[in-house]
């Protein structure tokens, strides 16, 4: 959905060439306000529990965050609620590593914002 398919160009260096790699360049499409807003409400599920958590970590982090991780926060909201339910709570972890990263970046905001 907001991959490598809408058109994101990326200049690498090679390795070593530091010349190259003070002058690289880095092309991001960024997100509509549509896309953004289809996010927003893709977050809030329904359940207090996991409103609780998603949102506000979509309010305050979603738009700092690369858009790899971008990306695993969009595919995080195709799992099931009771998944999400268990990986917040610390219960479960996910399967997939890039939502195991996604997971591991929303609890840490959640301890963080609690202390």
């Amino acid at each position: 959905m907001y991959g490598p398919e809408r058109g994101i160009l990326t200049l690498n260096p090679a390795p070593g060439d530091w010349l190259a790699a003070r002058h690289s360049v880095q092309w991001k499409i960024m997100l509509s306000e549509n896309e953004i807003k289809r996010i927003y409400w893709a977050c809030r599920r329904g359940m207090l529990e996991l409103d609780l958590v998603m949102v506000p970590f979509f309010e305050q982090r979603f738009r700092q965050l690369d858009e790899r991780d971008q990306q695993r926060f969009v595919n995080l909201l195709e799992s099931e609620d009771t998944d999400l339910f268990q990986w917040f709570l610390g219960a479960a972890t996910p399967d997939d590593p890039e939502l195991a990263s996604i997971v591991n970046d929303i609890n840490a905001f959640t301890r963080a914002a609690k202390a």
